[in-house]
């Protein structure tokens, strides 16, 4: 079971794709989420090829602390 929003948001767009043969808009998909339609309806398997064509992407994000002195070459 999917416990984020994103994750919801995932499953809504594969589930309007089958279903429609398009792109869902931003108002289509959370009227997904809202329903739960997505509940038990998407396959790990969608999920999968759903990554693999490219329709589903993850954008991975780092933080990372900057030393303000070494970057600029402000003597400490």
């Amino acid at each position: 079971m999917v416990k984020k929003l994103w994750g919801e948001k995932m499953l809504s767009r594969i589930l309007f794709r089958r279903e429609q043969h398009r792109e869902p808009s931003e108002e289509e998909v959370h009227d997904i989420v809202d329903s739960k339609r997505y509940v038990d309806q998407v396959s790990t398997e969608e999920v999968r090829l759903a990554y693999l064509r490219g329709e589903e992407v993850i954008f991975p994000v780092c933080y990372c602390k900057i030393d303000m002195h070494s970057c600029f070459n402000i003597p400490s």
